[in-house]
């Protein structure tokens, strides 16, 4: 049988255990705080096999709510186990596909971007094709260009040639049939049209 008798111990009163069965005579009355018991609400899923409720979507507070929920509804170790792991595979599926969103957003804008660059480079390709096109053309143009004005300075040069020995020709003529006039005319190597 126990009986509880208030002893003095300092200045504050402690209840003590007698115990008959006890080696001690006295022994201090162990005093234990009660944890709040957490009860799931009824409109909650609390089977730990199905999936979980509702699943955020947007922003870290909604997961910390949502996280917070859960362990609230965990009505053993286990079930708070089991949760924990089922959200933490939750934030994962969302994250990932979150990511592969943006993935897919990104690879698209790139890929758009992509299409429009390379429509505009053939653009510019074709442009620039059609100008080396007119550039040869110009070229070939230049070169026949080119070619005529060759034949006729070589023809040019024949005709001067020509002229030339013709011209000598008529100078000999000339001083022979003035022949011992006295006229200086032989003499004078420059220019005939100049006297």
């Amino acid at each position: 049988m126990a009986v509880a008798v208030a002893a003095p111990v300092g200045s504050k009163r402690s209840y003590l255990f007698e115990d008959e069965y006890s080696f001690y005579p006295t022994q201090k009355k162990a005093r234990h705080h009660a944890l709040p018991v957490f009860v799931p609400r009824p409109e909650e899923n609390t089977d730990p096999i199905s999936p979980p409720p509702q699943i955020p979507t947007n922003g870290a507070g909604e997961w910390v709510e949502y996280f917070v929920r859960e362990m609230l509804s965990a009505i053993s170790m286990e079930d708070a186990k089991s949760r924990a792991a089922r959200a933490v595979e939750a934030l994962e599926q969302a994250v990932a596909g979150r990511v592969g969103e943006e993935a897919a957003r990104h690879y698209g804008e790139e890929a758009a971007a992509a299409t429009a660059r390379v429509e505009v480079l053939g653009k510019e390709n074709a442009v620039l094709r059609r100008a080396v096109g007119i550039q040869q053309q110009r070229l070939a143009e230049k070169e026949k260009e080119l070619n005529v004005y060759r034949e006729a300075t070589s023809q040019c040069e024949e005709k001067i040639k020509i002229l030339e020995a013709k011209n000598y020709g008529l100078t000999v003529h000339l001083s022979q049939a003035l022949g011992g006039c006295g006229n200086s005319f032989t003499a004078y190597r420059g220019n005939p049209d100049v006297f």
